[in-house]
């Protein structure tokens, strides 16, 4: 173990970093909140002080209270956070008037029917907050550590590392999007914290539910009651932080009515574990759900019968009295080895109709299909997509046709399971119970190797006679199931491919494999293709997946090649988050109509863009050399000259760090580039040091804090 002092300086910059980003600097050491009037808490390489409350102390203090991992040692400080900025930028209801406050009411109260008391002081006291973002309206708030509620409750400043968004309308109506989380607060304990109404007596009382609608429901029945929101089920584990103090001795918990196929994973059991936890620590537990599904506090509250819905509370049934352990084995899948082949998730039997379209004039049964795109596009989630509407027997996007019911064989070497593909598969309304998972190929009870296309298709010709109706084989990259076969060799992939296409057309299914696309920025679309032409030659059907030059949320999957069939139409479509029983994942969502363009038309206008910016960005480098302030409409008639746009110079003016200054009221604007971000070719010569004049003030060094280090 060793100390080590951390300046005065980098926790002000710490500081200024993380929660209190959206300080200004107001004196030559003074930064306070600009959105306050005569804003009380002032901070400063000095330390802070709040002005009203007359509390001051050191940064070190003021940082260990915000749990900045600087005064724990680590000297690098926080990186600002979308969830913390989110926060700041948000309006806090100062009036009952205010915007924030009409906003909430509309929503609780308007369209939830809860009473104006159950929330007024926590959205008065900046808890519940209003955000808008490009015209999206929502209520915000945030996730709560121990330590951070009790700054919170006390209007204290802390940090925000997670918080839940809920997207209204402006009559203040529930959106389409509904409520998302944004960040995650890791490991620790965490919940929305809701404060006794009534606080004449000792709180010794908690009262736990998922959701904020239901919490504030029940709040006048519970007047002298904490509420700990966890936001969703899977939030209930992370409560019991909470309790480890001792400071409550009963805690009643009402979960949600779930029902889920798997009883392990319902919001009831959770709350039980939850239960039985807290209760080991010594605090006396209930635990109840309601008798119907759906019918939560809020629906009661709405429908008039909140009294008689409390009275009709029921404990929790045995079948989700699930422990901790007994999770963790249910999770566990080896039910599904078998002592020779394949390790797989296997779903049930499907019995299909043979016909020779999967996807009408886009995936063919029997043939190999290449889907290919640079990464980070959603080609995996397309592949999910057709593997969902393969396994429920759905409509396909634009024409609308639908598929034959069939089983799908998924081979992916990037995405874990349970974390990625499950849930991207019920985020689209997969059947599971028709899709299997391979992991890996069998040599004894201990030993297992990755899945080797070369050499074992026998292997999987075996599997799928227990499997039947495998209609979809999904090959995610194919690149990684290629084995010692060098893909840049036509012959050896020629070699490599020839066993897996035979099997697919054997068995009637589309091989349908992912791959990436080359550096190159030559020749046309089919060249772009990673490896050799020979995977390109083999495919039947082949297909382009790219971002919209002119929308980068939009994606296009475009054909390259058909064999079978005449050129088809391309698709677009987006990928948009979706929150599943509390797990973050995300879908594909097509759009209804066809695009037109062509994979050439799209790559080289992309292609064309990249140079365009490339000349953008050594164009302003070049303008604004040496830290030159340079007028705004200046350097748009200098661009223009050169064949550079104004849309194309702002397109690349944050990239490169330029920073654009308003020069007065009525001045223009003016582009300069500060001088700790310009490239070394581009700065003026240095003097030397010996030949400069020292005319700094040599006076009191920066206070530093001693810390211990393990």
């Amino acid at each position: 173990m060793h100390k080590k002092y951390i300046p005065n300086k980098d926790l002000l910059d710490a500081l200024l970093a993380g929660p209190y980003s959206h300080f200004k600097k107001i004196g030559a050491d003074d930064w306070r909140d600009p959105n306050q009037n005569n804003s009380s808490l002032s901070i400063s390489e000095k330390g802070y002080i709040d002005h009203k409350s007359k509390i001051s102390g050191s940064l070190w203090d003021l940082s260990k209270q915000l749990n900045l991992r600087i005064a724990d040692g680590n000297d690098n400080p926080p990186k600002n956070n979308p969830s913390q900025t989110i926060w700041n930028k948000s309006e806090v209801a100062k009036q009952p008037d205010s915007r924030s406050f009409q906003l909430a009411k509309s929503y609780f109260t308007k369209h939830r029917k809860i009473p104006i008391e159950s929330y007024s002081d926590i959205i008065i006291k900046g808890l519940i907050r209003a955000y808008e973002f490009k015209g999206e309206l929502m209520l915000v708030y945030p996730s709560l550590t121990p330590e951070t509620a009790a700054l919170a409750i006390q209007s204290n400043p802390f940090a925000v590392r997670r918080i839940q968004r809920i997207f209204l309308n402006p009559d203040g109506s529930k959106h389409q999007k509904g409520k998302r989380h944004l960040g995650s607060n890791q490991k620790d304990s965490a919940a929305f914290i809701i404060p006794p109404l009534n606080n004449k007596d000792v709180p010794n009382h908690a009262v736990v539910f998922e959701g904020l609608e239901d919490a504030l429901s029940l709040r006048t029945q519970y007047p002298g009651s904490w509420f700990f929101v966890a936001t969703d089920k899977a939030g209930l584990k992370h409560v019991t932080g909470f309790f480890e103090n001792k400071k409550f001795k009963e805690c009643l918990i009402i979960a949600d009515h779930d029902t889920d196929v798997r009883p392990e994973v319902t919001g009831q059991a959770l709350a039980w574990q939850l239960g039985q936890t807290i209760e080991h620590i010594g605090i006396k537990v209930t635990v109840k759900m309601p008798q119907k599904p759906k019918e939560d506090a809020n629906y009661a509250l709405q429908s008039g019968k909140l009294r008689e819905w409390i009275d009709g509370l029921i404990d929790i049934p045995d079948q989700f009295r699930i422990d901790q352990d007994r999770c963790r084995e249910v999770k566990d899948a080896k039910e599904y080895f078998i002592k020779i082949g394949l390790r797989i998730q296997k779903a049930s039997d499907v019995k299909i109709r043979p016909i020779k379209w999967l996807w009408p004039g886009v995936l063919a049964q029997g043939k190999l299909v290449i889907i290919a795109g640079d990464p980070g596009l959603g080609k995996s989630q397309v592949c999910l997509f057709i593997s969902a509407i393969v396994s429920t027997g759905g409509e396909w996007p634009v024409s609308e046709e639908t598929c034959d019911k069939g089983s799908v064989l998924i081979l992916s070497a990037e995405d874990g399971a349970e974390d990625t593909i499950v849930p991207r598969l019920n985020a689209v309304s997969a059947d599971l119970e028709h899709i299997h998972i391979i992991h890996a190929v069998k040599l004894d009870e201990k030993k297992e190797r990755a899945f080797d296309l070369t050499k074992d298709v026998e292997q999987l010709r075996h599997t799928v006679k227990r499997i039947d109706n495998v209609r979809l084989i999904v090959v995610d990259p194919i690149s990684a199931y290629m084995g010692k076969t060098d893909s840049h060799r036509n012959a050896e992939v020629r070699a490599a491919l020839t066993p897996a296409v035979e099997f697919a057309e054997e068995i009637g299914a589309c091989l349908l494999c992912v791959t990436h696309l080359n550096k190159g920025r030559t020749g046309n679309a089919l060249s772009r293709i990673t490896g050799s032409i020979a995977f390109i030659a083999a495919a039947r059907a082949s297909f382009l997946v790219s971002r919209d030059n002119d929308d980068p949320d939009r994606r296009l999957m475009l054909p390259l090649k058909n064999n079978l069939a005449k050129d088809t139409h391309g698709f677009g479509y987006r990928i948009e988050e979706h929150n599943l029983s509390g797990i973050e994942t995300s879908n594909v969502t097509w759009e209804k109509d066809s695009v037109d363009l062509t994979a050439e038309e799209v790559l080289s206008d992309y292609v064309g863009r990249l140079d365009n910016r490339g000349n953008a960005e050594n164009f302003l480098l070049q303008e604004l050399a040496g830290g030159l302030k340079i007028p705004c409409k200046e350097l748009y008639e200098r661009a223009e000259e050169m064949g550079i746009s104004p849309k194309v110079l702002w397109t690349v003016k944050d990239k490169i760090g330029v920073q654009a200054n308003k020069v007065d009221f009525k001045g223009g604007w003016v582009w300069h580039l500060p001088l700790e971000v310009i490239p070394e070719d581009y700065l003026p010569p240095k003097i030397p040091e010996d030949s400069q004049s020292n005319n700094s003030n040599l006076g009191e060094s920066s206070q530093t804090i001693l810390t211990e280090i393990i």
